[in-house]
């Protein structure tokens, strides 16, 4: 019902013969700590959740017009990402965290035909794994989450191609306003780390892109918007802006001892984060900036062109192996 939930206060009546305007107090008294708290009321005995009149758990915004989004990128070579069994557990995580990236409908084409709710977990998990999963198909659906969720992509497919380096790659776009609102900026930063966790990654970052168009946009305004520096799934080396926060994995970890000494471990992955994720400030200022051994070297787009650049420059440290490859 609420996201981003910190506290739990508990309240307790004695005796359970009290009087009936014993028992209103408790509710008053539970009622008026979760309207100050933006929180909700549990009540154990008839085992119901409720929020006070005015606590939401988002304020929707204008549904068009132009807005800053905050994207969440995820960029990994684990295998396991293209299994049934990993797509499962990503869409658990989406229902238990942040369903409204849940897909209402969903397919290969627009109008997408299915509808998550009449179809259920099981076929959305079982269309992912046939289509993006899958090797022998493009790797490509649409997918029409629910406001205050703007987009979200999966790209699963790692390694070289014959148009460069190909990451599997995640990316979940908010809209930026959400952070002024209780408790999203709490629930973003928890997804942001266990999805990083999940699909455990090789870096990952967040970033509030500008002038986005929920609704489509047409070339000139396209142009205006701000993009990730990364073009779709092709990596070639760690962005020089890194965005608000940053997570790194291996083998960038290994390669990088300062950002590791400069930011949070947290099991296999280091994460470095502005506090205030409505900042404009680049994370890596406060690291040294990129080595530029693993640095970007080159736009990640073609020149004039949304499309990623064909002839990609790859940093001098490439712990990836190849990065072309005459198969398609």
């Amino acid at each position: 019902m609420l996201v981003g939930l910190e506290h739990m206060t508990e309240l307790s009546l004695e005796p359970t013969a009290a009087p009936r305007t014993a028992y209103a107090l408790l509710r008053r008294t539970a009622k008026a700590l979760a309207s100050s708290a933006h929180g909700a009321i549990v009540d154990c005995q008839t085992d119901t959740i409720a929020t006070p009149t005015g606590v939401r758990r988002f304020v929707r915004s204008a549904a068009d017009g132009v807005l800053d989004a905050l994207e969440l990128s995820w960029f990994s070579t684990y295998e396991a990402m293209r299994s049934h069994n990993w797509l499962d557990e990503f869409v658990r995580l989406l229902e238990r965290e942040l369903p409204e990236a849940l897909p209402v409908r969903y397919g290969l084409y627009e109008p997408p035909p299915y509808r998550l709710r009449e179809l259920g977990r099981e076929h959305l998990v079982n269309f992912l794994a046939q289509e993006c999963a899958n090797p022998s198909k493009l790797g490509f659906a649409v997918w029409y989450p629910q406001r205050p969720v703007l987009h979200v992509h999966l790209l699963l497919g790692a390694g070289p191609s014959r148009h460069g380096w190909r990451s599997h790659r995640i990316t979940i776009g908010v809209e930026a306003a959400l952070l002024g609102q209780p408790g999203w900026a709490t629930a973003l930063q928890r997804i942001w780390r266990n999805i990083a966790h999940l699909t455990r990654t090789f870096y990952a970052d967040v970033r509030t892109l500008r002038n986005q168009r929920p609704g489509g946009s047409n070339y000139r305004q396209e142009l205006a918007a701000d993009h990730h520096p990364v073009c779709s799934w092709f990596w070639a080396g760690i962005p020089r802006d890194g965005g608000i926060a940053v997570a790194l994995g291996e083998p960038y970890l290994a390669l990088w001892p300062e950002f590791e000494a400069a930011g949070e471990r947290d099991r296999d992955i280091v994460f470095v984060a502005q506090s205030d994720w409505t900042t404009q400030q680049n994370v890596f200022d406060g690291v040294g900036g990129v080595p530029e051994g693993l640095a970007m070297q080159a736009s990640g787009y073609a020149p004039g062109s949304f499309g990623p650049n064909p002839n990609p420059v790859y940093p001098p440290i490439w712990p990836f192996g190849n990065t072309h490859s005459e198969r398609s």
